[in-house]
């Protein structure tokens, strides 16, 4: 997974600290009280605020129901660092995220459950909700992830909901 994180945030570095733990003395250390009050870490609001309105604890990882550039979806690489990634309440609710710069890619949701689904668009980044509702079938034929209509180089989250059985 992906978290926001200055080096001295996810250590609370502290230079007070008398125990000093290996690792936390290295150059350009942050203080993690500062460290808190970058720009990064006021963006993580944004996706508490998507996840509180989900079962989010339910949410199992299945990367491998994407397909991207007509593959299944892989673990990152030294050639591909940021694939994108799913996670699913199966049949019922799923999340993918899209890192910046996969948006243009070929992107598909396969072994949906025949019904109807409703998907949005959701950006991480400021906080904003669907910029239009997607309505589609599930069913056999993988699903193809349209490109966001704004800053598709950008992050994004997509939120499809399934909305009949």
């Amino acid at each position: 997974g992906y978290g926001y994180g200055d080096q001295g945030l996810w250590q609370f570095y502290d230079p007070a600290d008398p125990r000093g733990e290996t690792g936390k003395n290295v150059a350009n250390a942050v203080v993690w009280r500062e460290a808190l009050e970058f720009k990064g870490s006021s963006m993580i609001r944004h996706i508490r605020l998507l996840l509180e309105k989900l079962e989010w604890w339910r949410l199992a990882p299945c990367r491998e129901l994407l397909l991207v550039d007509g593959q299944t979806n892989g673990r990152p690489t030294a050639s591909d660092l940021s694939p994108p990634t799913c996670a699913a309440i199966g049949g019922e609710l799923y999340i993918v995220y899209l890192p910046r710069g996969n948006a243009k890619r070929p992107i598909h949701i396969k072994d949906l459950p025949q019904g109807g689904y409703a998907a949005s668009w959701f950006n991480p980044r400021g906080g904003s909700g669907a910029l239009q509702e997607l309505r589609f079938e599930g069913g056999p034929k993988a699903w193809a992830i349209p490109t966001p209509q704004i800053d598709a180089d950008d992050d994004w989250v997509l939120v499809v909901r399934r909305t009949n059985r």
